[in-house]
């Protein structure tokens, strides 16, 4: 039965997704990202942050390259932002993920959550909002705000969650994976509507990554699985969402499977030959994005101080398009600091979009 509804999310995949975002009234943003001529520029947003994971202030245009596709790309615009200082905090969007996260470990992500929110005194660097996915739906329990404790109080309010589908039920890991996938497109849908980056803590250990290549058994299905991984990298890039990566499960994922098989998919995907459904993967689409894939600390509240240091200072480059890029053609993308102590985090590349 899993076989069959694997294959069925495969052929499926990216009209799925598609119907989902339109679904959220962003047809024309869907269409645009597919169908417009190709954009002069990309923009980049840029995590820059030190070995302790602090976030870097201070840089300036001169301390950056930009290679596209192993090239140095000119940088045509430039912007710093400190959130410390006069410019505009981003927005942080954190979801609590009960499709994918069991009952023990769901409880203690919100105690951990509630612990993080009330740091500092309930003051939060960034506004942040609360969104809850359940297997009906992608529900805000908190909007927007800076004071953390008025955020814990809709934490300590979420109780009494019914989760129909069984999270521990195997046959229904293809069904998980939709829900989460058509609300990520969702999220990033309606977000592509609202100016600035976003930074996006998903709590959830992830979905299942379905790694065995014999599951794809025809050509059709690596094609739509390679659609949906485009469309997906467009959705995200044009919502500008960094995407973090939070395990719940603490300690006890250190040696899972799932904490370290998501790495054999970090190279992009250029071909749809190549393509998995493992290529979805939460942690592979966090590190594409240029967010952050934490697991294996017990402290989960250390772990969302540490995702929220990308909303203390980043900065954003532009850089022209190549004339020659092609239909779906990977462009890949990797900014540097002349400093190597050092991490710098970013979007790996976007799938060009073809001229008109």
């Amino acid at each position: 039965m899993l076989r069959r509804r694997e294959i069925l999310w495969l052929a499926l995949a990216c009209c799925s997704l598609m119907t989902a975002a339109q679904q959220a009234g962003t047809k024309q943003t869907q269409a645009k990202s597919l169908t417009h001529p190709r954009p002069a520029t990309m923009t980049f947003d840029v995590a820059v942050t030190d070995k302790s994971g602090m976030a870097v202030t201070g840089l300036k245009e001169e301390d950056f390259t930009v290679l596209d596709n192993g090239n140095a790309a000119p940088i045509q615009s430039f912007n710093a932002y400190d959130a410390a200082a006069a410019a505009p905090p981003e927005s942080v969007i954190v979801v609590i993920d009960d499709v994918n996260t069991d009952h023990t470990d769901l409880t203690y992500a919100r105690q951990q959550l509630s612990k993080f929110l009330t740091m500092d005194g309930g003051h939060l660097p960034a506004p942040v909002s609360l969104l809850l996915l359940t297997d009906q739906r992608l529900k805000r329990i908190a909007p927007p705000s800076q004071d953390g404790n008025q955020l814990n109080s809709a934490v300590q309010n979420m109780q009494g969650l019914i989760r129909i589908m069984p999270q521990g039920d195997r046959n229904n890991a293809a069904d998980r994976m939709d829900i989460s996938m058509r609300a990520l497109m969702v999220l990033g849908a309606i977000e592509s509507k609202n100016p600035g980056r976003k930074l996006v803590i998903w709590i959830s250990p992830g979905w299942w990554m379905f790694d065995n290549p014999a599951i794809v058994e025809w050509n059709e299905q690596q094609k739509s699985i390679f659609q949906t991984i485009v469309v997906t990298s467009q959705v995200l890039r044009a919502a500008r969402i960094t995407l973090d990566s939070v395990d719940p499960m603490g300690s006890s994922a250190a040696n899972a499977l799932h904490t370290y098989l998501w790495k054999s998919y970090l190279k992009p995907v250029t071909r749809w030959e190549k393509a998995q459904p493992a290529d979805l993967a939460l942690q592979v689409l966090a590190a594409q994005s240029g967010g952050r894939v934490v697991w294996g600390n017990n402290d989960i509240a250390e772990e969302l101080e540490e995702c929220m240091q990308d909303a203390r200072a980043w900065y954003t480059l532009t850089i022209p398009v190549p004339s020659d890029a092609v239909l779906n053609s990977w462009q890949s993308v990797q900014a540097k600091v002349n400093d190597p102590e050092v991490q710098v985090r970013t979007q790996n590349g976007y799938y060009a979009v073809p001229a008109r």
